[in-house]
């Protein structure tokens, strides 16, 4: 008696097995575009929202300044007026250029311990650690030429009592730059 055939074709796919993949994409990627749209909607919420605390912050402003000296203001508003300069101030900040430019320089043998930002000033001021002088002089050397700094200046450091292995501790003040579209406005 011969063989039977079986049938078999391996050379093609068949469509049943292709299909579930082919549908679990196109979900992924419709979850993947809501997502997004999702994320989209809220940044220009959270936006919107700031533009408007910005714009009422000019309008008390000027109105502050049409009623003169001689009018004094609440205290409750005044502090209210100085948080939302302190807030817009912060706003203001290049943040992600900043931390970019700190992280970047930044190697193995540096650990931040704080940072102090005082947006009025335009100026950070980092303390850490250093494995040695040469690290940080490595450090401070790579933060001036990242070209988000105006200036960096180091305000102290000294060599850490205790046991081995002795670190050097420090403290940099930066100032940073405004970006070019932000100078020329």
């Amino acid at each position: 008696m011969p063989p039977l055939p079986l049938g078999f074709d391996f050379s093609r796919p068949q469509r049943a097995l292709r299909q579930p993949r082919r549908a679990l994409g196109w979900a992924l990627l419709a979850a993947g575009v809501l997502a997004l749209l999702a994320a989209m909607d809220r940044y220009q919420t959270e936006l919107d929202g700031v533009e408007a605390v910005a714009a009422r912050v000019e309008r008390l402003k000027l109105r502050q300044a049409q009623a003169g000296a001689t009018k004094a203001l609440p205290p409750a508003v005044a502090a209210g007026l100085r948080q939302a300069g302190i807030g817009a101030g912060l706003l203001a900040v290049p943040w992600e250029r900043l931390w970019r430019a700190i992280e970047t320089s930044r190697g193995d043998a540096i650990a931040l311990l704080s940072v102090d930002l005082d947006a009025g000033r335009a100026d950070i001021a980092l303390a850490g650690e250093a494995r040695d002088f040469a690290a940080l002089g490595e450090f401070t050397r790579a933060l001036g030429e990242q070209g988000a700094f105006e200036r960096v200046s180091l305000v102290q450091h000294k060599l850490s009592d205790g046991s081995p292995p002795a670190v050097v501790r420090f403290e940099l003040r930066l100032t940073w730059r405004a970006p070019a579209a932000e100078a020329g406005a």
